[in-house]
C-alpha cells in the first residue's frame, strides 16, 4: 500500500492526490510474478510506503533520477524558460547543478562520497560528463573516438557506467569505465541501442538493449555476460523497458509498459517483481535505488507534468 504525500514545493501535480491524503490506495498491492528470464524462485512481492512528490521550487517539470544511502536525490529540472538545469536535494534543501558555460546540464547519479555524476550539452549540442567533487566540476574523458558520451551510472569506488555515439553513427554502445580504462558493452542481438544505466560496488551493471526491430528488453550485465530481464506480459517495443539501477543488494529498479501500453515502475527483489504506480498517474518511472530499499523516479500527472517522486520498501 502507499501514500502520496506533497512538500508544498513547486506546483501541485494535478491528478486530485491531495484528496487522497490519509485513504489507503489500491493500486500498491501487488501480485506475485516469476521472472522466467532470470530462473529465479518464487517470493511475496514487495510493499512500498507514502510517496512523496519531488519538485524543484517553481519549476515547470522534475524529474529525480539517483539516491545514496544518506538519502540525497539528483536528477534534473526545466525552469519556465524550458531550460534544463540539474540538482542536488540534501536534507531537503536544493541546490541547482548547472556546469559552467553549458546551456543543458543533468545529474544523474551521487555515491556514498557525494560525489556527483552528470551530463552537459556543449555548444555544438554535443554531450559529455562531468564529475562534482568537494563544489568543484570534474570533465569526465569521453570515449575514444565518440562525438557524444553520457555517463549515468556511478558506484562508491568510481567506476563509471554510460553510452557513447560514435561520428556518422546512430547507434548507442554501452560502455563501463573502471580506473580510467573503457570496455565497450554491446549485446550480441543485432541492435541500434545497448545502454547502460546503473552499476553497483559488485560491477553488475543494469540497462536496455534495443532490437533492430524496436524491441527493448532490459539486461544485467558482468563480467562481459548478459543476462536478459524480460516482465511477463509487457508490451514489446516500448519507450524506457529497462532496468535502470542497481543497489549492493542487487535490487533492482526500472520501468516496463504493460498490455495496454502504460508505462509503470518495478522493483526487483529476491526473485520477485513489484510493479508499482504512483497515485493517479499517467505512467512512473523508477530509477534509482539504495541499500535501505528507498526508491527515487519519476511521474507524470493527469496533465502530462512529470514530478519527481520518493517512496520506500517498507519492512514485512
Amino acid at each position: 500500500m502507499g501514500d502520496l504525500v506533497y512538500t508544498g514545493r513547486g506546483p501541485k501535480p494535478s491528478m486530485g492526490i491531495l484528496a487522497e491524503r490519509g485513504r489507503k490506495m489500491t493500486p500498491f498491492r501487488k501480485h506475485l510474478v516469476m521472472l522466467v528470464a532470470l530462473g529465479l524462485a518464487p517470493a511475496f512481492a514487495a510493499q512500498l510506503g507514502t510517496f512523496t512528490v519531488i519538485d524543484y521550487p517553481g519549476a515547470k517539470t522534475t524529474i529525480a533520477f539517483g539516491i545514496n544511502d544518506a538519502g540525497d536525490v539528483v536528477g534534473s529540472y526545466t525552469d519556465q524558460q524550458k531550460s534544463t538545469h540539474g540538482f542536488l536535494q540534501r536534507a531537503g534543501k536544493f541546490t541547482t547543478l548547472d556546469f559552467p558555460g553549458a546551456g543543458y546540464t543533468t545529474a544523474y547519479r551521487v555515491n556514498g562520497g557525494g560525489d556527483v555524476l552528470g551530463a552537459y550539452r556543449d555548444s555544438s549540442s554535443k554531450m559529455h560528463g562531468f564529475l562534482l567533487r568537494g563544489g568543484a566540476f570534474k570533465i569526465l574523458n569521453d570515449f575514444p573516438g565518440a562525438e557524444s558520451t553520457i555517463p549515468v551510472g556511478l558506484n562508491s569506488r568510481g567506476d563509471v557506467a554510460g553510452m557513447y555515439i560514435l561520428p556518422g553513427d546512430k547507434k548507442h554502445y554501452g560502455f563501463v569505465m573502471t580506473g580510467g580504462r573503457f570496455t565497450t558493452i554491446d549485446h550480441s542481438l543485432p541492435n541500434d541501442m545497448s545502454c547502460a544505466l546503473g552499476m553497483n560496488d559488485s560491477g553488475q551493471i543494469a540497462g536496455h538493449v534495443r532490437e533492430i526491430n524496436g524491441t527493448y528488453r532490459g539486461y544485467l550485465w558482468k563480467d562481459g555476460k548478459f543476462t536478459l530481464i524480460e516482465v511477463p506480459g509487457a508490451s514489446k517495443g516500448q519507450m524506457w523497458d529497462s532496468v535502470i539501477e542497481i543497489n549492493a543488494a542487487g535490487d533492482m529498479v526500472g520501468a516496463y509498459s504493460d498490455a495496454g501500453g502504460k508505462q509503470r515502475a518495478y522493483l526487483l527483489r529476491k526473485g520477485s517483481l513489484t510493479p508499482f504506480d504512483a497515485p493517479g498517474s499517467q505512467r512512473t518511472r523508477a530509477s534509482g535505488i539504495n541499500r535501505s530499499g528507498q526508491i527515487v523516479g519519476m511521474f507524470e500527472d493527469s496533465n502530462g507534468v512529470a514530478h519527481g517522486f520518493l517512496t520506500r520498501v517498507t519492512p514485512r
